[in-house]
C-alpha cells in the first residue's frame, strides 16, 4: 500500500509557501515515489495543485453556496461592528467535508506554515489546525510541523491553543532565534531544547529548463537566443500595482 501524506499552510499564491510545499513534496517522493501527497488549497488553486502532482483538498465554495458564504460573512462583520463585538480572526479554514471524503488512511500530516501561530494570527489559526490534527491521527497518522517563525505568545487565549496543538504534536521545529525564545517562555522550556533549522524555501529545487520553455510558449513568446528576465512578484505586490 503507498504512503499517503498532507500538507497543510501551504499555497500557490505566495512564491515562498509555494517553494516549502514542493520542497517536502520532492524529498517525500525521493523516499517513497509512488506516495500520494494531499494538500490542502483555495478552490481556485486545485488545477494548479493537480498540475504540479499533488492532490488538492479543498472548500467547495461556488455559485449560490460562494454567495450565501459571503453574505453570512459580511453580515456577521458588520453586525459585531455595529454591537461592538470584536470580530472573528482570520484563519485558513480547514476542508474537513473534502478531506474526510478523499482521505482514507494517512501516514503523516506536515504543516509548512511560514508564519501561522503567534499573537498576530490569534487563537483561530491553532483550532482550525488541530481539526486537521485530530482525523489525521484518527487515521493512525502523525502531524508534524516544519521550521517556521513563531510568536509571538502573550495573548491568553493563543497560549493556551497554541500550547495544546504542540503537545498534540509528534514534533515541531523553528526556524530562527527568535521564534526559540517565544516557544521556550511558552513551553516552559530550556531553549536549547528546541530543535532551531534553517527555513525550508532554501531548499527548494530548481525544475527543469524545459518546463520555463513550455511555460514561457504558452504564454506566446518563441524560442529566442536573446536573454530574457522574469520578474514573479508576491502576490501582495501585484496587487499594489496597475
Amino acid at each position: 500500500m503507498s504512503k499517503s501524506f498532507l500538507l497543510v499552510g501551504g499555497n500557490f499564491i505566495n512564491k515562498g509557501a509555494e517553494a516549502m510545499l514542493k520542497t517536502v513534496q520532492a524529498q517525500i517522493l525521493d523516499i517513497y515515489p509512488n506516495a500520494k501527497v494531499y494538500v490542502f488549497c483555495r478552490y481556485n488553486e486545485r488545477e494548479i495543485a493537480e498540475r504540479q502532482g499533488f492532490i488538492p483538498v479543498y472548500r467547495n465554495l461556488v455559485g449560490v453556496r460562494k454567495l450565501a458564504y459571503q453574505f453570512y460573512s459580511k453580515s456577521t462583520a458588520k453586525l459585531s461592528a455595529f454591537v461592538g463585538i470584536k470580530p472573528l480572526p482570520f484563519a485558513d479554514i480547514t476542508p474537513m467535508t473534502d478531506m474526510k471524503k478523499k482521505i482514507k488512511s494517512l501516514d503523516m500530516g506536515i504543516d509548512v506554515s511560514g508564519y501561522a501561530y503567534g499573537d498576530t494570527r490569534d487563537y483561530r489559526q491553532p483550532l482550525e489546525t488541530m481539526k486537521a490534527m485530530k482525523y489525521c491521527q484518527q487515521l493512525g497518522g502523525k502531524f508534524v510541523f516544519m521550521p517556521q517563525a513563531w510568536g509571538s505568545f502573550t495573548l491568553p487565549k493563543v497560549i493556551e491553543k497554541v500550547k495544546e496543538m504542540l503537545e498534540m504534536s509528534d514534533d515541531y521545529f523553528v526556524r530562527d532565534e527568535v521564534s526559540r525564545d517565544y516557544m521556550a517562555g511558552l513551553l516552559g522550556k530550556p531553549a536549547s531544547s528546541i530543535p532551531v533549522y534553517p527555513d525550508i524555501a532554501f531548499s527548494f529545487r530548481k525544475p527543469d529548463p524545459a518546463i520555463g520553455a513550455k511555460i514561457l510558449a504558452d504564454c506566446g513568446r518563441k524560442e529566442s537566443n536573446k536573454k530574457l528576465i522574469v520578474v514573479a512578484p508576491n502576490m501582495r505586490v501585484y496587487a499594489r500595482v496597475s
